[in-house]
This record gives C-alpha cells, structure tokens and sequence, in this order.
C-alpha cells in the first residue's frame, strides 16, 4: 500500500513538472513562448518577410523614418507578460499610430507611462502572478465579440482562469470590443487614434503556443489578426519588450535609486570617503624586511674529498694515479701548451722544460705517470704518494709565472 502511494505522488508530481516560464518570446517554443503565435502570423501573411526588432521601440522608429516612410500601412505587433514603455518610447508609438498604421500590443501590464499617454489600462480581477499557484488552475475561456464567423464561441485551455480584463478613457468614443474573458469583461479592445488603430489584448497566455495549440484555439488569434490591414507595407515582431520587463524608469540608475533614499546616500558616500582614506593610505611604498641570507658553501671540495676517499679505501691506486695524470697534462696543456702526441722518452725534458722541476724529479714524475698508465698491477700507494706531491710542486711551479711557461 505504501508503495502505491509513493508511486502515486511520484506521478502527481510529474504532471506539473511544466516548464511556466512566461515570455511569449516569438522564438520560444515553451509552453508560454510565442513560437507558434509567430509562425501563425507568417502563414497569414505570406507575402510578407515578418521581421523581428531586437531595439526599443524609439530606437527602431527613427532607424525606419530614415529608410522608409511610417505611414504606409505599417503594423507592429508587440507581446510581452508585462511592457515598460518610457516616456520617449510611448510617444514613439503614439506617433507610429497616428500616421496611420496599426500597433497590437499583448500583455498582462502596462506600465503607468504608457497608460497615462494612451489614456487605457489593464486591470486584473486576482493576483499576478507569473506561475499558476497550487490549486489555482482549471478550465478558462475566452471569446471573439465583434466576428460573425466565431462569435459566441468559447476558446478554452487548462491553467489559472483568464481574468484580465483592459478599459479605455471616455475620449475614445469610437473604443470596439473585441474578446471578452469569461466574465463578460473586454479582453481585447481597439481604439482609434489619429488616421490609425491601436490594439491592446490581455490575458497574454492566450497568445502562447500552451493556448494556441489546445483544440482549435489558433482561431481566437486568426479573429484577432482579421482586424490588421490586409496588405500591410511591413510587419515588425517585437523581441525586445519581453526581455526587458524590469527596466529602470528613463535617466534613472541602480545608483540613482539608491542615492535617492536618504539613509542609503549617507551609507554610499561614507562607503566612498572611507576608500578614498584607504587608498590615500596605502600609496606609500612599503618594503619588507629582507632576510639575511647564509652564503652558499662551496661543496666541491667536500665531494672530491669523499670520491677520493672511496678511490682510496678501494686500494685502486693505479686509477687514481691514471686521474692525477689526466688532470695534470690538462692543465699543461692549457697554461703551457703541452703538444698533443708525446713520446714516452721525452716526458722528462718536456716535463723539465715546462715545469721547472729539476732533471731527476722530471725522470720520477715521468716513470710514475708511465707506471700508472701500463703497469696498474705494480702502482703502489707510495707510488701515489709520490706522484701526487710532484704534480703538485710542478702545479706550484708552474703558476708562479705571470705568463705560461714557453
């Protein structure tokens, strides 16, 4: 039992895993995206490139007075959940309809900018809310008023009732009803202004692809479309309004807002001083104290101590001999320009000549470096001893000329 309610509530909980974000972006293929609303229009008007303005509404009017006349016939659709037009902006769009073209606007909220300069307003009968609250949903309706094809027929959908409901000043005496939601209340409302129409639709979902696509509630939007001229010289899908519901008021900032509160301003400006001081104190070079360095000790003699200690606890006298050797007519070779091939028989003259040892010392030098080359076995450590004392005499010897020796 327990475990058909688990899998119960499971089910439950998947069924309102839906995806409510509201947009009605015309490329928004989610329940509330204006995908399908976009495509509709394309096919009702297929001689015509829909385009999509990503701007503010001034922005795109001035762009257009400089490429082509506004009052041709134009039409611009605009849906957003709720649409902040500035001041500027809605008295762009008052001009725009007044040339004579059409401007259909769907939304939810008008902010009080737009609604003072259009003299309407949109009212909502519960709270606005931009997901369905639990338990709030069921089956809500609307209705065309003033198309004899769909008059009196009733477009329904699933989700929180369609409440909206929008009114028009006393000066539009020409105002038409043109939906109504399910309380009798207009829905859709046109209004002539100037040589043009202006035409505003609440209850926004029902301009998303969730509505327009549940039994044949796409009607709802060709009766609505059925009011825009037949041939239009452009058409314009607004893309900028439905990403920039939470706009700042015109030449207004995050920080102007905020200096604007009093206790706010004094915190900013406290802020801003104690940074200053912070900086101003921070400038000075500051240099931390440098440790004093140990010099580095020189290991080399250390480690030649200890190979030759291991050469020599090895009884390996002849290989030693063999180095003594090696370094030693390198370093004739380098400070008194030892020839490179020498006999066995001229070691002692060159080693005479080169060293300044005397003639017998030469004759030793030479038989022990001969001895340690061809005869390993018979190189004894007082052999080593001995040629160790006279290649360092002769090293001696050597560098006490200021230039080598010829």
């Amino acid at each position: 039992m327990g475990i058909c309610l688990l899998l119960a509530c499971s089910r439950a909980d998947n069924a309102r895993d839906i995806e409510e974000s509201f947009t009605l972006a015309p490329d928004d293929s989610q329940p509330f995206g204006g995908a399908v609303s976009h495509r509709i229009i394309e096919k009702v008007f297929p001689g015509l490139s829909v385009q999509t303005n990503p701007r503010a509404f001034d922005t795109w009017a001035q762009r257009q007075r400089k490429q082509s006349s506004l009052s041709d016939q134009h039409v611009y659709l605009l849906a957003a959940p709720s649409v902040q037009a500035w001041t500027q902006e809605a008295q762009e769009m008052k001009k725009f309809v007044e040339r004579g073209n059409t401007l259909l606007v769907v939304t939810d909220r008008l902010n009080e900018t737009f609604s003072e300069l259009m003299a309407l307003r949109i009212i909502s009968a519960g709270p606005d809310l931009p997901f369905a609250p639990p338990g709030s949903m069921r089956s809500t309706w609307l209705q065309l008023s003033d198309t004899g094809i769909f008059t009196g027929k009733q477009f329904r959908y699933f989700y929180t009732p369609l409440l909206h409901h929008v009114s028009a000043s006393a000066r539009y005496q020409s105002a038409v009803v043109l939906a109504e939601n399910e309380s009798g209340e207009a829905s859709a409302l046109r209004v002539r202004m100037g040589r043009g129409q202006l035409i505003v639709v609440t209850n926004a979902r029902s301009f998303s692809n969730y509505f327009l696509l549940s039994g044949n509630n796409f009607q709802y939007l060709l009766g609505l479309l059925a009011y825009l001229p037949a041939y239009p010289a452009s058409i314009t899908l607004d893309d900028f309004y439905h990403r920039h519901t939470n706009r700042p008021p015109e030449g207004r900032s995050v920080l102007s807002a905020l200096l604007a509160i009093e206790a706010l301003r004094w915190a900013f400006w406290i802020l801003v001083v104690l940074a200053l001081l912070w900086v101003g104190s921070n400038l000075r070079r500051r240099q931390r104290l440098i440790p004093v360095q140990a010099p580095n000790t020189n290991s080399t003699v250390q480690f030649v101590h200890t190979i030759a200690q291991l050469y020599y606890n090895k009884a390996d006298h002849a290989n030693i001999g063999r180095k003594i050797t090696a370094y030693f007519t390198d370093h004739l070779r380098n400070r008194a320009y030892l020839p490179a091939q020498i006999a066995p028989q001229d070691w002692p003259g060159i080693l005479q000549h080169k060293t300044a040892l005397d003639i017998h010392e030469a004759d030793t030098m030479a038989r022990l470096m001969l001895r340690a080359q061809e005869e390993p076995g018979r190189f004894s450590e007082q052999d080593l001893w001995s040629l160790h004392l006279l290649a360092r005499k002769a090293m001696q010897l050597n560098n006490t000329h200021s230039t080598p020796i010829q």
